[in-house]
């Protein structure tokens, strides 16, 4: 049997399917930002999440530089002898967090990782691969900025303040302790405060760290200072955080 001469595919034509594959599967996200570019580092494909990203439509990204885009002024050079030592040396540019560019000029925290096709004619084209971490680098400073300021707190209160896992050890536990209980914080740190209660409070105790959504008010038990020998009367309030 005579198989069509039209029926074979070319090298060419097998890459350029792979190459409009792999942009198919980008075209309709709105999580992962792809861009691609010519030797040149003109935009061939921009797809929706580059528009949410970087405020850019399509049409106003395709042909444009990378680098009168989305990349900061102070990284310019960079970024273009990265790409070229890539296309002609065979380095690749490592994936890495990099803080881009909008198109109002705010900064964007990426997550970019990167991949070099050729395109039908055999010329390079570079994709890059962009996860948008601004919000969760936002929360994290968010959260790193409470800390400080409870920790600020915390350590200038004459209260005892801590913190504790969900089984009930120390994981913080304020300046104040060595005062209160003659413990110094490093001492009582993945300690159990059970261990220091009297006998009869400590299934009530235990209660509050096994169902904290349950506590309504204060919890009182007695907690005896084992290196002064002093018996305390503790007064819990223990919020669910």
């Amino acid at each position: 049997m005579k198989v069509p001469a039209d029926s074979y595919w070319t090298p060419s034509d097998w890459v350029q399917d792979w190459v409009e594959g792999f942009r198919q599967l980008f075209n309709d996200t709105t999580q992962i930002a792809v861009q691609g570019y010519d030797s040149e580092r003109r935009v061939v494909y921009w797809n929706q999440a580059s528009e949410v990203v970087y405020e850019y439509s399509a049409e106003e990204a395709m042909g444009k530089r990378i680098e009168d885009l989305i990349i900061p002024t102070n990284l310019h050079q960079h970024v273009i002898d990265s790409i070229e030592r890539w296309i002609n040396h065979g380095k690749p540019v490592p994936a890495a967090g990099v803080t881009l560019r909008r198109k109002d000029g705010k900064p964007v925290h990426v997550f970019s990782s990167h991949v070099l096709l050729s395109n039908r004619q055999g010329e390079p084209e570079m994709y890059c691969i962009d996860i948008d971490v601004t919000e969760r680098l936002a929360t994290e400073q968010a959260l790193k900025d409470s800390e400080a300021r409870f920790r600020l707190l915390a350590e200038n209160m004459s209260d005892l303040v801590c913190l504790h896992s969900p089984t009930g050890c120390f994981e913080y536990v304020s300046p104040s302790s060595l005062a209160l209980l003659g413990y110094k914080s490093h001492e009582l740190i993945g300690q159990m405060p059970a261990s220091f209660c009297h006998a009869d409070d400590y299934a009530r105790l235990m209660n509050m760290f096994e169902n904290p959504a349950q506590i309504k008010e204060p919890l009182i038990y007695r907690m005896r200072d084992f290196k002064r020998g002093v018996p305390l009367d503790v007064v819990i309030d223990a919020p669910n955080i």
